[in-house]
């Protein structure tokens, strides 16, 4: 399972915040088909400047399959995605 959260206060950026389970995944963060930040290992959070464009996540862990969540702005609720084991 994926997921991402965000909450935007004040200011130019914000952090946002993924979790992984199983714990450990490497994941990307784009924004309009660029890179804006990146997770070594779940859980683990990176700063990001706010932007009125989607935030999609993708995250791999060896053994699994690769997952992606797209987030939409802030108002949108909270989605996740589960990445079942590769066989």
């Amino acid at each position: 399972m994926l997921s991402a959260c965000a909450i935007l206060v004040n200011g130019s950026s914000q952090n946002v915040t993924v979790s992984t389970n199983p714990p450990g995944a490497s994941c990307t963060l784009d924004r309009i088909g660029a890179r804006v930040g990146a997770i070594s290992a779940t859980p683990g959070s990176v700063r990001l400047d706010k932007s009125k464009n989607d935030l999609s996540v993708t995250c791999a862990k060896d053994g699994y399959q690769t997952a992606t969540v797209s987030r939409a702005r802030a108002s949108a609720p909270r989605r996740s995605a589960t990445s079942s084991r590769a066989a």
